[in-house]
């Protein structure tokens, strides 16, 4: 009998790896020699003690939870080993039999563990995994599908990053330090945007919540001042009422495609909704003179009166579509029509030089307004313009669904000549009254 029979020995797949590698578990008994990998257990070479077959005590990594895995893998292959002989007249076990039962006996182990106790990216799987059966607390509706790809596409970042930057990444790593090198790799890595960037901060700020409220963590660093959600002023643009009436006045009889999709961002122009929702009005929404409707992401219920170009487009459409409004496309693409659309516009076709704060500096850039334009510019458009006409601040925040003045303010595109216009109109109206009061 050799000196290793019956002992679990650990070693490196690849003890020379500049990224993390395979732990293996090596089993000797009876002139046999059985290798067994657990899934997912792997470490960089720098971390692994080689003589004493285990993680070193480095704070960048768990490394009691890393051991006590290691020691809970030699259990199984000692106690699944005797088992056998046990249940099988002392007869020795071939490599595959073996090897079979100490994985089934470790995914079940496994399955209980999670169950306990779950990392950070072991979290956010089986978050992400069942969240559409989450309901928002705000407005109990279930999360929206929106907000379900951000998140997603948050987790696919910090996995990058953790490729990237080769550290080990946990809860208890969330802090002050894990957030400038991460907003390093947003910004120089990725060349994101600021705003982009705040938008990652926030869904992690949302992930590390729901760890704590689960009791997986008691790392509340996300909660400091230095964990903020960055954020800046866009230049997304709007469309004023006269760019409007051009985009409307377009002879497209022998463009179908662009007409229906022009149809539809006018109402969404003329009605304040997001394009989740004025792509979605039904027939039942529409009741005389009035829109209502339920707004995906909020739940909030609004009342829109019907604008006269509205009315057209309906009339348009009486009998063709059961709601009696142009289908929609995806967002996607019909944000790529309608800057085809605003091509043919001339009012649109002037340049504009817009920045945005990218890897840290301000960056400018000259182009043509119909190049801005989005769905979202819809929405945009109908806030601002009713601003400028003097409709009162709260009645149109009852259609945009802005909680505070100070956000609706924020979200208005207006310029340097458009308040000017709004003040010279006022005092207009204001020396009229007088006029008449004299």
């Amino acid at each position: 009998m050799s000196k290793t029979q019956g002992k679990v020995s650990f070693y490196l797949k690849d003890p020379k790896a500049k990224g993390l590698t395979a732990v293996r578990a090596t089993f000797c008994y009876n002139k046999m020699q059985m290798k067994y990998y657990e899934p997912k257990l792997s470490i960089h070479p720098k971390y692994w003690n080689s003589k004493e077959q285990k993680a070193r005590e480095v704070r960048d990594i768990p490394y009691s939870s890393f051991n006590a895995t290691l020691k809970a893998i030699a259990n199984a292959i000692i106690e699944e080993y005797q088992k056998f002989k046990l249940e099988n007249s002392n007869l020795e076990p071939t490599i595959a039999q073996l090897k079979e039962r100490v994985s089934k006996a470790r995914n079940k182990t496994g399955q209980a563990e999670e169950r306990v106790k779950q990392d950070l990216f072991g979290f956010l799987e089986m978050y992400l995994k069942d969240i559409f059966k989450k309901v928002n607390p705000l407005t109990g509706k279930q999360i929206s599908s929106i907000t379900i790809r951000a998140y997603k596409q948050t987790f696919r970042l910090l996995k990058e990053y953790k490729t990237y930057s080769n550290k080990y990444l946990d809860f208890e790593h969330i802090d002050t330090d894990f957030y400038n090198d991460f907003t390093y790799f947003l910004t120089h890595e990725k060349g994101y945007k600021l705003n982009t960037v705040g938008k990652h901060h926030r869904n992690i700020k949302t992930f590390m919540q729901e760890a704590l409220d689960r009791n997986l963590t008691t790392n509340i660093a996300f909660r400091k001042k230095s964990f903020r959600v960055v954020s800046e002023k866009t230049d997304a643009i709007y469309l004023n009422e006269m760019e409007l009436k051009e985009l409307e006045n377009l002879d497209l009889n022998n463009e179908k495609r662009l007409e229906k999709v022009r149809d539809l961002f006018l109402v969404g122009c003329w009605t304040g909704l997001r394009f989740s929702d004025f792509s979605k009005i039904k027939a039942h929404n529409i009741k005389d003179e009035f829109i209502e409707i339920e707004t995906q992401k909020t739940g909030a219920k609004v009342i829109i009166p019907i604008h006269p170009t509205v009315r057209k487009i309906i009339t348009k459409y009486e009998g063709i579509y059961a709601n009696s409004l142009p289908p929609a496309i995806s967002n996607q693409k019909m944000n790529d029509y309608l800057k085809e659309l605003g091509g043919k516009v001339e009012l649109l076709k002037s340049p504009l030089t817009i920045g945005n704060t990218i890897k840290g500096s301000k960056v400018y850039q000259t182009t043509s307004k119909y190049e801005l334009i989005v769905t979202h510019t819809a929405r945009r458009s109908f806030a601002t313009n009713q601003y400028i006409k003097g409709i009162p601040t709260y009645d149109i925040m009852r259609i945009t669904g802005h909680k505070t003045e100070k956000a609706f303010l924020r979200y208005l595109k207006l310029e340097n000549k458009d308040a000017a216009i709004r003040m010279n109109n006022f005092w207009k109206n204001e020396e009229n009254i007088l006029k008449v009061v004299v």
